[in-house]
């Protein structure tokens, strides 16, 4: 692990018009667009919106962690209920759902926080509980809070209590990846409080109590990526929140209390990316991060700027202003941020119960000449 630290460049100014931010050059302005509110689908209402996941159609999918149920909103804006509280009806109840996944072939994994426990969901609506199963005697979670899929269609679950990540086959057959021994050189895991799988079954995981990350590879090799001192310099990492690699093989980690994004590369250098303060006060903790297919790496926060980008120059913009979301709504402690096929942003407001929708505005049209 190599530390260092990253020149950062900050866009500051904010269009707080209906919905629309954008940086002081005006070199791009994003729209959002509310999706759902704390009612719901008008049946069912959402409360504590934090796990997300969008399939290859486009249907974003929702858990409301105290409404304790997931709804899918489909690409024409209808909404409706996949999964409640009841379960798989069997008994089986789902309660505070938490960590949500897709599959290749639209297959929604739902794991419930309180009730410890993983459903399948199919995209006929058939619901099926993988764990716990016959085959998962040995293997205990608890507090499972974060899902991921491979391209082989194996599940893959962080546990917080249980300190480990495990991987569920198609069989429900079950296997630890990784536990509190962390890659057992005396690097730790504790709290896995965030989970990033790629389709080759590579995964990125952080400790939240631990203050570090981890990749393990397909072969089961384990390496610490980054501990609590960070880059150094005095910008540490503290009860990260949020994982993602990008396609150039670095990895981009987010600190909850250190409120900060590290960027950690191929090589193993540890660079500040985006800092805690902003013209000498201090700016509200990272809470998600994801990256484009281009390498702009999107970040929320749980305070008034909410939505940040990262572009290839490093530059750190805000894009959406807690109060910048329209006229009468509010998007209050940004906790969940996934991207969908089209490079669209969603962002859950675990505090306001809704989502909403993030997309560049579009260009102003051309005057004609007269």
């Amino acid at each position: 692990m190599r530390r260092g630290l990253w020149g950062i460049g900050l866009g500051l100014a904010l269009a707080l018009a209906v919905g629309v931010a954008a940086s002081a050059d005006e070199e791009q302005a994003f729209v959002a667009e509310l999706l759902i509110d704390e009612k719901g689908d008008g049946t069912a209402p959402l409360q504590g919106p934090r796990g997300m996941a969008v399939d290859h159609h486009g249907n974003l999918f929702v858990g409301g962690m105290f409404s304790h149920n997931v709804f899918r909103i489909a690409p024409d804006g209808s909404v409706s209920v996949v999964i409640r509280q009841a379960g798989d009806g069997a008994g089986n109840k789902l309660v505070q759902p938490r960590g949500l996944a897709v599959d290749e072939q639209g297959n929604l994994f739902v794991a419930g926080e309180k009730s410890g426990n993983v459903f399948k969901v199919t995209p006929e609506g058939e619901i099926d509980l993988i764990y716990p199963s016959v085959h998962s005697a040995r293997v205990r979670i608890e507090r499972p809070v974060h899902v991921g899929t491979d391209d082989e269609g194996r599940v893959y679950v962080a546990s917080q209590s249980t300190n480990n990540v495990i991987r569920i086959s198609q069989d429900k057959r079950v296997e630890v990846l990784i536990d509190l021994r962390g890659d057992r050189n005396g690097n730790k895991l504790r709290r896995p409080n965030a989970l990033h799988v790629s389709g080759d079954g590579t995964i990125h995981v952080v400790g939240a109590r631990t203050n570090n990350a981890f990749r393990r590879t397909p072969d089961g090799t384990i390496t610490q990526l980054v501990d609590r001192l960070g880059p150094g310099d005095g910008y540490g990492l503290s009860f990260p929140n949020g994982i993602a690699p990008d396609a150039a093989g670095n990895t981009w980690v987010v600190g909850n209390n250190s409120a900060n994004v590290l960027k950690v590369s191929p090589a193993g250098e540890v660079t500040l990316a985006a800092g805690p303060t902003l013209k000498g006060r201090a700016l509200a903790a990272c809470s998600a991060v994801v990256v484009g297919d281009d390498g702009t790496v999107y970040f929320t926060r749980v305070g008034p700027r909410s939505l940040w980008k990262i572009d290839a120059a490093g530059t750190v913009t805000p894009i959406i202003d807690v109060a910048g979301v329209g006229k009468g709504l509010r998007l209050q402690s940004a906790r969940g941020l996934v991207m969908g096929p089209d490079g669209a942003l969603y962002v859950a407001g675990y505090g306001s119960h809704n989502v909403f929708r993030i997309t560049p505005a579009p260009a102003p049209a051309a005057a004609e000449a007269g």
